[in-house]
């Protein structure tokens, strides 16, 4: 009798050939010499084609935590067939449950629903597997976790290829504006190592899924920082250079009654569906397939296009599928995972029904993926002692620098939970922040009550002086007036637009609360020249007992005695002249820090966030003027604090101006945000406090040191309080350290679009703080109009430093203008008079304007003197941050320094 095993090895081949897919395992099992022919290339390859042949598509699908293998056949003319090829089997043998999945090439990574401490990578053709351990896992209930994507690096060939995969934390965690973590794992060499993302110029939604291509994966994305739509922009990350590209625009521009889905056709192309709603329209729909497509550019082609309101929509928010030969597109229905549709051109239409052909199951779908047969294969981790590629000191500093900002974090967390104990609401809620969108909507809900309560509101005195015509008005809204002009996104753009079309001194109102802007250099001048004390108030409604707009504060405190002796004090003891030469140690040393870690990311080429790096500068140096020391153990708490203030200020000009309303109806808007904020900085500030004062006898040198003496006099001019002290620290280090670190970020930007620059240029076009608040304490006549008293003044800094009466060409940027000499020969101060007022003016005007350029000049100089800077765009994207009180930039600045010299500082 004829043994199979005496049979010439092609037909040994061609028999096995014929075995479908989930047997296969089975077969290897059955011998050592079938195991090492169905492993051979030459056979693997036969065998794909073989039971590909009469396949028209595969589909992966998650069930129940399990995967099953699906084939879609498509026949001209006749009903379209899908039927379940069975539940992929090897998993199944160490009863791993599989919470997400991702492919790329024939691989699948499996995310395990009850071990968050490995992932799984799998080639169910070969039957390989390779379990990874992750470094740091988080269970299903925290408040953040990790996306993943699958990839490789092509090294010559579908046999030369390097896989990869990247796993990444980049969401809102309370009162940080991200948390950030990129790390890519290599099979090759078993290694994790940290990305260089600090703060990416994208943003890419939480839930998100990305889709691999060519070995690099693609997602949906949108500017960071931007109110724009995740759903206009995709990114690329190469896993060959382990790097983002740029934001490549779609072919179209989706709405808020749109949605978009990403898929990809035989992992060849890249496909993306564009799903219009309207209320009482057909519902529409676009398929695009990209013709060309890199890391860095992408074109399209529209592959199929639907009208037609007698069908559900065509596809869940998870997957599509592309059959490019029939022009078809196939999804299963969102909400009925029973049903696959299948949609074509001229109205084509059919809809399947799964759950005779499948079972019930299908209903339980959680996902689903095209996949491809792949021979790749997955490389095992070196053996026991072996060589392994160690970890190196910067990647343990980076992994050491997350873990430590995911234990400030934690902090965080535990803080928000304590404070909102008791609330019927759970933590994730708890820390969710109500953005101005939202509260625009609160406030429009509540208009109606509001009308109820009109009697309540003051209204206008008449005139004392006799003058009773107010400066022009823009149309306004009924009830509301101009609310909607200051809870637009830009405020200092949209009032400059204003100004440009109604004039330069223009009266607004909210509901009935005055507001006079002003937009002009002449306007401005005659203002803080003849009616500087009458607005040397800002009369602001503070919040009791909070460090941050409360009434123990230095910024919002109204002109009195207060006020003077503060500004005394940080005057002569911090901001002035002898001040600032006895901080020049402090400065000179972080500058030097500044320096080192720079010229260490140029010799090793890396890219730096310079917002990042001005940011820590600024922070560091403000740390030991105020406190004498750097917060190491706080520096996260602290900056995520700083950064949400920016925030909470636009929010609380908002509450102060509905104060009253609000009041009678027994609203209070933003106070638990605010006292949130306020009670953390009280626990950081409060333990240096305690420090300070044991060891007063040591020190004397820095600014608790100077207002703990200042507290402790009983004879001071003004006996200031324990709360004092920590509210002037919160101010002093609020105005100095962001606002600073954005100016550098601004002018390095203008430098780097254009070769030349100084700062002056740059803080004339991108002021800190854009627009000025104070109060008329009392009625006068400005420019022959009358000024009630108590009407807020708003002074739109950006706008008077870009009036077009005073400065040539204001839109351009020209630091020569600060150089030009005027017609008679003399140099001409273009900082003089009220033309120039990036840090306000008057009495008000920013005391620590003076640190504010010795800040701005060192880090400015050393980044321009010691490097040169690149970056992959062409040029540096200047928009700005949506809905800030302070002027930041919306896409951060990440820039490879270049090295000119390695002593500059010595």
């Amino acid at each position: 009798m004829t043994k199979i095993s005496d049979l010439p090895v092609n037909l040994v081949e061609e028999i096995l050939s014929k075995v479908p897919l989930k047997y296969m395992r089975a077969v290897r099992l059955t011998c050592k010499e079938w195991d090492t022919l169905s492993k051979s290339r030459s056979f693997s390859k036969m065998h794909i084609d073989k039971i590909s042949a009469g396949e028209s598509m595969m589909v992966v699908v998650l069930m129940r935590y399990n995967l099953y293998l699906m084939n879609v056949v498509l026949v001209v003319n006749e009903d379209p067939l899908i039927e379940c090829k069975g539940q992929l089997t090897c998993l199944d043998k160490q009863n791993y449950k599989i919470s997400h999945v991702f492919h790329c090439d024939g691989l699948l990574l499996c995310v395990l629903k009850d071990d968050y401490t490995k992932v799984i990578v799998w080639n169910p053709y070969w039957g390989q597997t390779r379990s990874i351990e992750c470094r740091y896992s988080v269970g299903p209930n925290r408040w953040f976790w990790f996306s993943y994507a699958l990839g490789y690096e092509d090294k010559g060939g579908s046999s030369c290829r390097a896989y990869k995969f990247l796993r990444f934390i980049d969401q809102f965690v309370g009162y940080e504006d991200n948390f950030i973590w990129y790390e890519i794992y290599d099979f090759e060499s078993s290694s994790w190592k940290t990305l260089d993302v600090i703060t990416p110029h994208w943003r890419i939604n939480l839930y998100e899924r990305g889709v691999s291509l060519k070995g690099n994966t693609y997602w949906l994305a949108s500017p960071r920082n931007t109110y724009e739509g995740l759903d206009n922009h995709i990114i690329c990350f190469d896993f060959t250079s382990e790097s983002f590209g740029p934001l490549l625009r779609l072919p179209f521009d989706a709405g808020d009654d749109a949605t978009v889905t990403l898929s990809c056709v035989r992992e060849e192309k890249l496909a993306v569906l564009f799903t219009h709603y309207e209320l009482e329209g057909p519902l529409e729909f676009e398929i695009w397939i990209s013709t060309k497509i890199e890391a860095e550019k992408v074109s399209w082609s529209k592959f199929l296009r639907v009208v037609d309101a007698e069908f559900e929509p065509l596809i869940s928010y998870d997957c599509f599928f592309i059959d490019e030969e029939k022009k078809v597109a196939m999804s299963f229905e969102d909400a009925y995972p029973t049903k696959f549709n299948i949609v074509g051109e001229a109205g084509y239409f059919k809809k399947l029904e799964l759950e005779e052909r499948l079972g019930r199951d299908i209903k339980w779908m959680q996902h689903a993926c095209s996949y491809v047969r792949s021979l790749a294969d997955i490389k095992q981790p070196a053996a026991a002692g072996g060589k392994r590629k160690q970890q190196s000191e910067l990647e343990k500093q980076r992994y050491d620098q997350n873990m430590a900002r995911l234990a400030a974090l934690k902090k965080l967390s535990r803080a928000w939970q304590q404070e909102n104990k008791g609330d019927n609401i759970p933590t994730m809620a708890a820390m969710m922040i109500v953005d101005f969108q939202n509260c625009f909507i609160f406030i429009l809900l509540c208009l109606f009550s509001l009308l109820c309560y009109t009697l309540f509101f003051r209204k206008q005195k008449k005139s004392r002086l006799g003058f009773d015509d107010l400066p022009p008005s823009p149309p306004s809204l009924p009830i509301i007036g101009h609310l909607h002009i200051i809870l637009s996104l830009l405020i200092h753009k949209s009032l400059q637009k204003l100004a440009s079309k109604y004039g330069p001194l223009l009266h607004l109102r909210i509901f009935n609360f005055p507001i006079v802007l002003v937009s002009s250099a002449s306007v401005a001048e005659e203002i803080f020249k003849t009616q500087d004390v009458n607005v040397s108030s800002r009369s602001l409604p503070t919040s009791e007992g909070s460090l941050y707009f409360g009434s123990s504060g230095f910024i919002f405190a109204p002109y009195g005695d207060y006020w003077k002796f503060m500004k005394k004090l940080i005057t002569t003891k911090l901001l002035g002249p002898q001040a600032l030469e006895r901080s020049r140690g402090i400065r000179g040393d972080e500058v030097k820090l500044f320096y080192s870690n720079l010229l260490d990311k140029a010799m090793r080429k890396e890219r730096v966030d310079i917002g990042e790096e001005a940011m820590k500068l600024t922070n560091n140096s403000m740390c030991k003027i105020l406190m004498g020391r750097v917060c190491v153990e706080d520096a996260e708490i602290v900056r995520g604090l700083v950064a949400k203030t920016d925030s909470l200020t636009k929010k609380l000009f908002l509450a102060s101006v509905l104060r009253r309303p609000l009041e009678k109806l027994g609203i209070s808007l933003f106070k638990k945000e605010l006292m949130g904020v306020s009670s953390m900085f009280d626990e950081v500030l409060e333990r240096y406090l305690v420090e300070h004062e044991k060891k007063q006898e040591e020190q004397g040198g820095d600014m608790m040191d100077v207002l703990i003496e200042a507290y402790r006099d009983e004879n001071a001019e003004y006996k200031i309080t324990r709360n004092h002290i920590k509210s002037s620290l919160v101010d002093l280090f609020i105005a100095g350290s962001e606002t600073t670190s954005n100016s550098i970020e601004w002018t390095m930007a203008e430098l780097i679009n254009n070769p030349k620059t100084v700062m002056k240029e740059g803080l004339r076009l991108h002021p800190p703080a854009p627009l000025v608040v104070r109060t008329f304490q009392e009625g006068c006549e400005v420019k022959g109009f009358y000024i009630p008293e108590k009407t807020t003044l708003v002074v739109n800094g950006y706008a008077v430093m870009r009036d077009p009466d005073v400065w040539e060409d204001p839109e351009e940027f020209k630091p020569e203008r600060f150089l030009a000499t005027s017609r008679s020969g003399q140099e001409e101060d273009k900082t003089k008079g009220l033309r120039y007022i990036p840090f306000g003016s008057g009495r008000r005007g920013c005391p620590g304007s003076n640190l504010a350029y010795l800040f701005l000049g060192a880090a400015v100089g050393v980044m321009v003197q010691a490097f040169d800077w690149r970056i992959k765009e062409e040029k540096v994207n200047m928009d700005e941050v949506a809905g800030a009180a302070s002027l930041s930039m919306a896409h951060p600045i990440h820039a490879t320094p270049v090295a000119r010299t390695r002593n500059l500082l010595t």
